[in-house]
């Protein structure tokens, strides 16, 4: 009965101590990140509150063609990879799923409104065991995770379509560059090599 919830930023930690505190189904772990996060500029994002249904919309830009999925410090990666990506006008969808039980609670209506089952391009992204997402990635979609001790992100992910993405060598850290490279690997383009 553990509900576990990782913040994006300040904005959300507010929010995710509100949902704790109201949470009367069972203990909740509040997991936060060591890094430095930038904190959210709401003005243009999907409020914070939103954190209570578990996963939520951030933000998003034209038809959705590509739907990015970030939970705690990797929410602004996600964004990020998502303005890029828009500014190539291919339509993003960034969801911030901070945690799968209180995402999993909500009806079924509202969370395929959230990840658009249609859209078979879906890549979730966490600084963190990659268990868990291939319910929300779908058999088509792509996950950046660290599965590894050692290691910072995932060798291979979405059946083995990123395999040939993380060889020895390159960059081992999450980044916008490998969200963008998963979302190239899914379309079957070939981009340069992971960065930024």
């Amino acid at each position: 009965n553990l509900t576990v919830i990782r913040p994006a930023d300040a904005n959300e930690v507010r929010v995710a101590w509100e949902a704790a505190l109201e949470n009367a189904a069972g203990p909740t772990a509040l997991v936060f990140t060591r890094q430095r996060v930038p904190t959210l500029d709401r003005a243009a994002l999907a409020p914070a509150d939103e954190l209570k249904k578990g996963g939520y919309v951030i933000w998003e830009s034209g038809d959705p063609q590509v739907v990015l999925i970030g939970t705690g410090s990797e929410v602004h990666i996600a964004l990020a990879a998502g303005k890029s990506l828009a500014e190539e006008e291919i339509g993003v969808r960034v969801v911030s799923l901070p945690s799968f039980e209180l995402f999993e609670r909500q009806p079924k209506e509202y969370r395929d409104s959230v990840l658009l089952p249609r859209v078979r391009a879906r890549v979730a992204v966490e600084a963190g065991v990659s268990l868990g997402w291939e319910r929300y990635v779908g058999e088509y979609g792509a996950i950046v995770g660290v599965d590894r001790f050692g290691r910072r992100t995932r060798e291979g992910s979405g059946g083995g379509r990123l395999a040939r993405a993380w060889r020895a060598g390159e960059t081992w850290s999450v980044s916008t560059g490998h969200l963008r490279l998963a979302v190239c690997e899914l379309a079957g383009s070939r981009p340069g090599r992971p960065g930024s």
